[in-house]
């Protein structure tokens, strides 16, 4: 992942350095400058979009929503092919180059698990390792903070915002594998640009030399505080128009439909439109556009204030922020308000591209603006102590990067990525109290950016119960579970099998099965389509391996028998199906499925059987039916739930679970199905009050208990001769 990214990088400069030439030094005029300016991120874009509608369109966009999808257990087709690898790369050079206002983050945390991807599929053809699908979800966990961790050599940031971003419930023993992933790829990553000569020697993305002797004033906590509170603010409202923005684009059909057919007119117009807007002679020179990303941020994190007498220096970094007609403070908000339009519409384009940067942006110019404004109105600084210390405008300006990314994406762990990409450990607790409070007030008015795509795709994922949501201790699993449920049993034919399956297309596989006339479940099966016709799968892709790996020390026998029958005589199974983790067979499937869109039926079966198998007849050759049958590999035990299991507990199981379907049994019975689709319209009907508890019946009471009154009976007296007795002795 450090060289990946930093062939990124490298390739990013080569078009920003071939735009800014062509601006500067091939234009003579104003015209020909807009021409150079415009041409090379119209083309760019346009290529881009062409590149990855072609290769992989699954490589749109960010792709933490996706791996957010992936990670909670929702297999999504060929979200992490080696195609959509190329088309990720190529697609996010090309876009990035153009110069629009877009990063890379979230797209290097897509390249990153696919990377783990392909890497555990090798290892898999050869060891058998991480054929294991839980080995394959604590590879991506770790390969989403290497995302992070080599895109802004944040290894401890990217650690904790790869936690929070993309998982619900984290498994402690992933975290060290993550650390250690991070940790070696930021090292390569900076130690590369120092062996590139691109740097001196190893420092953060965006140093910063701020005074650490008296940073800030404890009065400045309570601007910093505010701060924060507006970056809430103003992230909330980014999230939300970006969210109408997309939904009125996709609503309205006619523009839809043309766009549709025209897939090169929104993206080439919207660049063209965009970079217009940065134009430098132009809108352009109000907004720095003439620097690119690292310069920008650096001068905004710059420890001197922009309203003092500044030196040659110092005046050659701030009149690029100011005009003759706008002063640094018009600058600074032109700056702000410019990026965070540009940058939503920008994040629409059918191109691979991430938002970290362009909030990062938009709060550092907003922190900016504050810590200016503090200057103007408290020009000798604040008095503490006996003490004056003069504001610091780069601080502010650091606090407020952190906060608006923090609150856009809905994380903490901005906190410790704005340390390590800046470098300033003396404004950690500012950056703290700011983040939290933008977190607070952005978590109060809307969802996460990733969350609202999330919304916007209709990803299978799970939203969070709202603690304020008192009736999810009283719905349970049978009042939104589905009922009519089709099932299947061991004793079918193939072609009962077929017309069930082509009668029930929307039902998914796995279907459970069930003993005819008891209902009795025994287990699942998957199920795929081939192109002769429904046929049975084995399995979901590698997961039978560690099962295959045994065929040689043991015959396999029938595992359901249907009551009354006798006892089943061991199956021969197909040599070609049935064979060990290192066989050739299998290397080769392993080793085409790196490069194949997905590995279904007819790639397991070898191909030298291929001939054999097309001139059988299902309805003459019952022993292939037999055979074939028993290659659908059956789950013995399925995930089942009862019909009393609360909403909040079924939530509880799949989140942590990552299951995608749980089957409700009542005493051994099936009576209903749950999937990820009613259990978030189950969520989604809680939050806002549609759902309500069926009536259930009361369970019988016990009678009370009777209390009878038993006479109590007096001895009887003492007999003449008893008394006797006892005077005798």
């Amino acid at each position: 992942m450090a060289i990946l990214n930093f062939a990124m990088d490298k390739g990013i400069a080569v078009c920003n350095n071939a735009r800014m030439w062509m601006y500067k030094d091939l234009a003579t005029s104003t015209f020909s400058q807009y021409v150079a300016w415009v041409s090379l991120p119209v083309c760019l874009i346009l290529f881009a979009a062409g590149f990855v509608h072609i290769v992989a369109a699954q490589s749109i966009g960010s792709g933490i929503p996706e791996m957010k999808t992936i990670l909670r257990g929702v297999h999504l087709k060929e979200y992490l092919t080696f195609r959509a690898l190329i088309s990720k790369l190529i697609g996010l050079t090309a876009t990035l180059g153009s110069g629009l206002p877009l990063g890379k983050e979230g797209p290097s945390v897509h390249i990153a698990s696919m990377v783990a991807t392909l890497l555990s599929k090798l290892v898999t053809t050869f060891q058998g390792i991480y054929s294991n699908e839980s080995r394959t979800t604590e590879m991506l966990a770790a390969a989403c903070a290497v995302g992070v961790a080599s895109c802004f050599a944040a290894p401890v940031g990217g650690v904790l915002f790869s936690i929070e971003v993309t998982t619900t419930y984290f498994a402690v023993r992933n975290y060290w594998r993550g650390f250690f992933a991070a940790c070696c790829s930021a090292i390569m990553f900076r130690l590369l640009s120092v062996w590139s000569g691109a740097m001196p020697t190893v420092k953060p993305l965006f140093p910063t030399n701020l005074p650490q002797d008296f940073p800030f004033d404890p009065q400045e906590f309570a601007v910093f505080v505010l701060l924060g509170i507006v970056c809430g603010l103003m992230a909330a409202l980014w999230v939300f128009l970006h969210r109408q923005y997309v939904l009125f684009m996709r609503n309205t059909k006619v523009l839809s439909n043309f766009l549709q057919k025209n897939r090169f007119i929104y993206p080439g117009f919207m660049t063209l439109a965009v970079m217009s807007i940065l134009f430098p002679p132009g809108i352009g020179k109000y907004m720095a556009a003439d620097l690119g990303n690292q310069e920008q941020v650096l001068s905004l994190f710059a420890n001197f204030t922009w309203s003092d007498t500044l030196s040659a220096e110092q005046a050659a970094i701030v009149d690029h922020w100011r005009t003759p007609e706008v002063d640094h403070f018009g600058c600074l908000v032109i700056y702000f308000f410019s990026i965070f339009f540009l940058s939503m519409v920008a994040c629409t384009l059918p191109v691979p591209a991430g938002i970290f940067v362009p909030a990062f942006k938009m709060g550092a110019s907003l922190g900016r603006f504050t810590g200016e404004v503090m200057h103007y109105f408290c020009p000798l600084g604040v008095a503490y102590g006996g003490h004056i210390q003069k504001i610091l405008p780069g601080g502010y300006a650091t606090v407020g990067a952190a906060a608006f990314t923090g609150a856009v994406t809905h994380t903490v762990s901005t906190i410790v990525i704005c340390i390590e990409m800046t470098g300033q450990v003396t404004h950690l607790l500012p950056i703290m109290a700011a983040v939290l409070a933008a977190n607070a007030t952005a978590a109060l008015l809307q969802p996460s950016c990733f969350d609202s795509i999330i919304l916007i795709k209709k990803l299978p994922y799970l939203p969070d119960l709202l603690s304020s949501a008192s009736r999810m201790y009283d719905i349970c699993v049978e009042d939104f579970m589905v009922r009519d449920v089709k099932y299947i049993w061991n004793r079918m034919t193939f072609q009962q099998l077929k017309d069930i399956l082509k009668e029930n297309k929307v039902t998914p596989a796995p279907d459970m099965l069930q003993v005819p006339g008891s209902g009795m479940t025994r287990g699942s099966s998957l199920t795929t389509q081939d192109q002769g016709g429904l046929i049975p799968a084995p399995g979901q892709l590698f997961r039978p391996k560690s099962i295959l790996k045994k065929t040689n020390s043991f015959t396999l026998t029938r595992g359901l028998v249907s009551p009354g029958s006798g006892p089943q005589t061991p199956v021969a199974l197909h040599p070609s199906v049935y064979t060990t983790v290192t066989g050739a067979e299998t290397r080769h499937v392993g080793f085409l499925s790196m490069f194949s869109f997905t590995v279904d039926a007819s790639d397991i079966l070898i191909a030298s059987n291929a001939h054999n198998l097309e001139k059988l007849e299902l309805h003459d050759d019952s022993e292939y039916e037999d055979e074939t049958l028993y290659i659908c590999h059956i789950d013995p035990a399925p995930f089942q739930l009862v019909e009393r299991t609360s909403l909040l507990k079924v939530h509880s199981l799949f989140s942590t679970l990552g299951v995608s379907r749980a089957y409700v049994t009542a005493i051994g019975r099936l009576i209903g199905v749950v999937s990820l689709k009613e259990l978030r319209k189950a969520i989604e009907d809680v939050n806002s009050g549609a759902l309500t508890p069926l009536t259930r019946p009361e369970p019988p009471s016990l009678p009370s208990p009777m209390l009878i009154k038993v006479p109590r009976s007096e001895p009887a007296p003492p007999s003449e001769k008893d008394t006797d007795k006892l005077t005798t002795h």
